[in-house]
Parts: C-alpha cells; structure tokens; sequence
C-alpha cells in the first residue's frame, strides 16, 4: 500500500472576524476572504495533484472548501461528520471573551476531560483514528494513489501527529487557512512531503 495524502485546512471563516468566537463544531460559512484563499490554493491543487477522492468534514466551512478546490478537479467527494472538529460543547460559537468569564478553562485539564456537552481529547482522538484507518483501508482496497482530506485544524494535526506515530496530547502541528500538507503514507511508513504550506 502506498498514496500521496494531501490535507487541507479550511479558509477563513465568519467565526474569525472579530469578535473572535469559539467555533469547533459551531457551523460558520467561510468569509469572502476564506474563499479567495482557497481558490488561490485551488490553482495550487489543480497544477499539482488529481485527486482520487476527497473527503472532507460536514461543517460549512470545509465543505464549501472542498467545493471550490473540485471545482476543475470534478474528482468523488465523501462528507464525512466523522472529520469534524473537536466538539467544543457550551463554547460553539461563544465569543473568547464571554468563554472566558462563563467557561473558564483550567490550566491543568486532563485529556480525559472535556467542556460541558464537549469531546474529550481522548475522545477526539478515538473519533480521528477510527476515521483515518477507514480511509487508509479504503485506498489499500481500491488502489487509490491521491487522496485529499478537507478539514479542520485540529483535526489535521491530530492525523500527522497519529500517522508520525508522535504522541498526541503532547505535541502538535499549526494549520494556517487554506494551508496544505502532503504526505506519502506506505504500509510501513510515512514521509512527510511538507507541512503546513
């Protein structure tokens, strides 16, 4: 088994401009720069890659990302809720700064803990793995050699940090909007191409 795994994070969306909200699971559209920021990486994808499949997250503003980069690709896209974002239970949508008068978050909070009606990080994690070993099985089955995932940024990080075999709750990988990374993941290995691009 061997495929080139292209992840890309989502543009700028409406939970970006200021107030600044807690978005996670909160299901905002992208702005109008979020989508000129991923038409310009569509230039990038389209001279650079044909993706077997896409997969992307549900939330809007993947979605609508995954969209604009097909869009001169035409290539299958799989929505999957499974790509989510972390759950941020009460904080969806909260502004940072009433989160932090209402819900303020300790300093020491235990991977096992989560936010009121939220997800674990050991749970975010579990969610990640099972979804990434299904798409991983997926390629090996069909002989699938690009596939692109469209999704969040933690989401990303958390699959580079699982497929590097690195430990989750204690490292991590910035995903700037619209920023892609590009691996090649074999059965025994994974190389990474670049990060964060």
């Amino acid at each position: 088994m061997s495929f080139n795994l292209v992840l890309i994070r989502h543009g700028e969306s409406e939970a970006d401009i200021p107030p600044v909200r807690h978005e996670g699971q909160a299901d905002y559209p992208l702005t109008n720069k979020g989508r000129e920021q991923i038409k310009k990486l569509s230039e990038f994808t389209t001279g650079n890659y044909f993706f077997d499949r896409m997969y992307s997250s549900t939330l809007k503003r993947a979605k609508e990302s995954a969209e604009i980069i097909n869009q001169d690709m035409n290539s299958e896209i799989v929505f999957l809720e499974e790509l989510m974002e972390m759950s941020n239970g009460v904080l969806a949508g909260m502004t940072k700064e009433e989160a932090k008068i209402k819900y303020p978050l300790p300093i020491d909070r235990r991977a096992h803990e989560s936010v009121e009606e939220g997800e674990s990080l050991i749970d975010f994690k579990y969610r990640i793995e099972n979804i990434l070993s299904k798409i991983k099985a997926e390629a090996d089955r069909e002989d699938l050699q690009q596939i692109c995932i469209v999704g969040h940024g933690g989401t990303i990080s958390i699959m580079i940090q699982l497929l590097l075999q690195i430990p989750v709750f204690k490292h991590g990988f910035m995903n700037s909007d619209a920023g892609v990374s590009d691996l090649t993941v074999h059965s025994d290995r994974v190389i990474v191409n670049f990060l964060n691009r």
